[in-house]
């Protein structure tokens, strides 16, 4: 009986020190044996548990996260085999020989099954098409908020735009998701008006981004487009608890 109790001890202290080193798991003290819980890793002790009416411990651990697969320029194989928008299957391709004339702006590739370098598999990607996607996003929003009965607004500003217009256009968006419409900016350039530079559009951009916060609002999914060209940002109001 001694030499049991004896044991017991150093497997606790033994998770104890374990846990202490690790971080990521939890030590729980309970008072009674029938709080034991099918967690308990060591099932083949729980007998002695239960007929000493020890204190008993046990371990839980967290759920690690999923990492999300590569896709585009973080996929780092050698080699990939590829489905492209019509479903058929090509490869293996010498991954960087592939990326040299695929078109990233246009197209998206993704990693859909991790391949295993130790029997010679590699990675199988699908391609994208950028607009497809977009539109499938933009579709999938829109059903959404319509089912939860949320207004969609439209503002569009110019790259070029003066002083007055801006504040003006500004205030439309903070008074829009004050109320809780979903807001969608565009942002285009005129043929005709004044020069714009890089740094005039980003200053823009940053204006838009600080009247939503201040308006307790968020991204609705990532800025669409480019810089001086269309861009297209949308923004809806944060949940309030």
């Amino acid at each position: 009986m001694r030499n049991i109790q004896s044991l017991l001890k150093t497997t606790t202290l033994s998770l104890r020190i374990f846990t202490s080193f690790t971080g990521q798991s939890k030590i729980k003290n309970t008072s009674h044996a029938s709080q034991i819980t099918a967690n308990f890793p060591f099932h083949g002790w729980s007998h002695i548990f239960l007929r000493l009416g020890l204190k008993s411990t046990y371990v839980t651990t967290s759920k690690p996260t999923k990492p999300l697969l590569p896709r585009n320029q973080e996929i780092v194989a050698e080699s990939i085999t590829v489905i492209d928008e019509a479903g058929k299957i090509s490869g293996p391709h010498k991954t960087k020989k592939f990326f040299e004339d695929f078109d990233f702006e246009k197209k998206s590739l993704v990693t859909i099954l991790e391949g295993n370098p130790e029997d010679g598999r590699s990675p199988l990607c699908r391609i994208y098409d950028k607009s497809g996607l977009r539109d499938k996003e933009i579709s999938a929003l829109k059903k959404n908020t319509t089912k939860k009965g949320v207004t969609t607004k439209t503002i569009e500003i110019s790259w070029a735009v003066d002083e007055n217009d801006l504040n003006t256009k500004l205030r439309r968006l903070r008074e829009f998701l004050e109320k809780g419409c979903h807001v969608d900016v565009f942002l285009k350039a005129k043929k005709r008006g004044r020069e714009v530079t890089i740094d005039d559009g980003e200053k823009i951009v940053q204006r838009i981004l600080d009247t939503v916060k201040q308006a307790g609002g968020r991204k609705n999914m990532p800025p669409v487009g480019e810089m001086l060209g269309t861009m297209e940002m949308s923004f809806l109001r944060k949940k309030t608890t």
